[in-house]
């Protein structure tokens, strides 16, 4: 059997591609240049820290901030090109977790040498 080759049919829709693709890009670019320039809501600004700021609550130094955020225990934000900021409200969250966890582990041990 020989082979099918589709160089005429494609030649054919190669007009209709380009104005598909064309427009698709028109529509795009600036949606993406909007996500990625967009800067969080005025309200919302007080709810961001800054790492030095989640290092100081959460205890640690700057690489393990950046270790845990890396291994997703911590969830980083971009805002503008450069800057990184957490949200104060999952920081408080993983600290009261944490708190929890403490408190749970403390009670077995103390359960356990009774």
């Amino acid at each position: 059997m020989a082979p099918i080759f589709f160089s005429e049919s494609f030649e054919i829709l190669k007009p209709f591609i380009k104005e598909w693709v064309k427009e698709g890009i028109i529509e795009l670019v600036p949606a993406l240049i909007q996500i990625q320039t967009s800067d969080p809501p005025k309200d919302d600004i007080a709810d961001y820290i800054n790492p030095n700021e989640t290092c100081k609550l959460l205890g640690l130094s700057p690489p393990t901030l950046r270790k845990h955020t890396k291994a997703g225990i911590y969830t980083a934000y971009r805002v503008g090109q450069r800057k990184i900021q957490y949200k104060r409200s999952e920081i408080e969250k993983a600290l009261q977790a944490r708190r929890i966890t403490h408190l749970i582990k403390n009670s077995n041990s103390r359960i356990n040498n009774i």
